[in-house]
């Protein structure tokens, strides 16, 4: 279940941009139905209908793919090494489930490195 959950959610971060003046993601074409927020509390609730342990998987699963990322562009011989915009993605959102469901920052933080949270804002796009 958390794996499907996980395609489900990583399906639809193509859609979907960070916008810093709106501080939250938000559709990239307007006429497509999919809005950030409601997104992330409708996973956030499916999630939480089932055990506990579905959700320490989905967040393995989601870490696990931005370690992964990172990694791939650490070992690239490029300098200037900017995270690509769907891993900015996964962390705008794994920072809002945060703040939605009242989660600790150190359950995500388990999975993903606290610098790799605390570097992301800087480089996401100024909109």
């Amino acid at each position: 279940f958390p794996l499907l959950t996980f395609l489900f959610a990583f399906s639809q971060f193509p859609k979907l941009a960070y916008f810093k003046s709106v501080g939250s993601m938000v559709c990239k074409k307007p006429v497509d139905p999919l809005d950030g927020p409601p997104f992330i509390v409708g996973t956030l609730t499916l999630l939480r209908q089932f055990h506990t342990d579905n959700l320490d998987k989905f967040l393995a699963l989601m870490g696990q793919y931005v370690r992964a990322t990172v990694c791939a562009l650490a070992g690239s011989k490029d300098k200037s090494v900017e995270l690509p915009p769907d891993v900015i993605n996964v962390l705008v959102f794994l920072e809002e489930m945060i703040n939605f469901g009242k989660l600790s920052r150190k359950a995500v933080e388990v999975h993903v490195p606290g610098y790799v949270f605390d570097e992301f804002r800087r480089q996401a796009p100024k909109n």
